[in-house]
């Protein structure tokens, strides 16, 4: 059974600021969610193949993840601020495959947005060539960072492990910040030779001890038991 969780905040008069136009042109995705310093890479799969949000001007907004749609109404309270007049969220359903989805959710939905939507939130838009990253700080210092374009699968994943220090001279520490299924870590050289081999992965923050290695580049190699690899270049000296 689904349920409706309306926040309401008290309408102030202000006036109108003008914003960055560049907020309203598109639909943003979602690519990275930070709660409390830790990485929230967004799940992709049949349930949710995306987390979009979308301003609509004047003051609408809309974000959400399957069925779990929000909608609200914006005051805008600065040139690249906002707060909320009032923020609804429509929640159940679409987890039954993915318990992940509901995590996420959760976190998205009321750890994020609906904790701190009587507050302030500021927000910045940047551009590298036709990609645009738009990051908005809610007043806890959280930060939902989106993107004008779809990231790839392979590409939410790779940006799901951080690998460092880079170059390193004893030990490469890969933080796991999904914590995703890792079936064996291969390090090879640039000749395609397997060099070492690491399994039994069950830890958040993995550490692979390199130090018998010659000084070169190699690649490491991050085997999910989803069947998707993603390869990271590292530099042992």
């Amino acid at each position: 059974m689904k349920k409706i969780i309306t926040i309401l905040t008290l309408s102030i008069g202000m006036a109108s600021f003008a914003q960055d136009a560049r907020l309203f042109e598109n639909i943003w995705y979602l690519h990275d969610l930070i709660i409390d310093g830790t990485h929230h890479t967004p799940p992709v799969n049949d349930e949710i193949p995306y987390v979009p949000a979308e301003f609509i001007e004047p003051d609408a907004f809309s974000t959400g993840m399957c069925e779990s749609g929000g909608s609200g109404q914006i005051i805008y309270a600065g040139n690249f601020e906002f707060t909320f007049e009032y923020l609804a969220f429509l929640t159940g359903g679409c987890y039954e495959d993915y318990p992940l989805n509901e995590l996420f959710n959760s976190l998205y939905v009321y750890n994020y947005w609906l904790d701190t939507s009587q507050n302030v939130y500021l927000y910045t838009i940047t551009e590298n060539g036709n990609n645009r990253t738009l990051t908005i700080v809610n007043s806890n210092g959280d930060q939902a960072i989106y993107g004008n374009e779809l990231l790839a699968m392979n590409d939410l994943i790779n940006e799901a492990f951080t690998m460092f220090p880079n170059p390193v001279e004893n030990f490469i520490h890969i933080q796991n910040k999904n914590k995703l299924d890792l079936s064996k870590i291969k390090i090879y050289d640039l000749k395609g030779r397997l060099i070492q081999v690491n399994e039994q992965i069950d830890s958040e923050l993995l550490t692979i001890n390199v130090e018998t290695l010659n000084k070169g580049i190699y690649i490491i190699s991050l085997e999910i038991e989803s069947n998707q690899i993603i390869s990271k270049k590292f530099i042992k000296k």
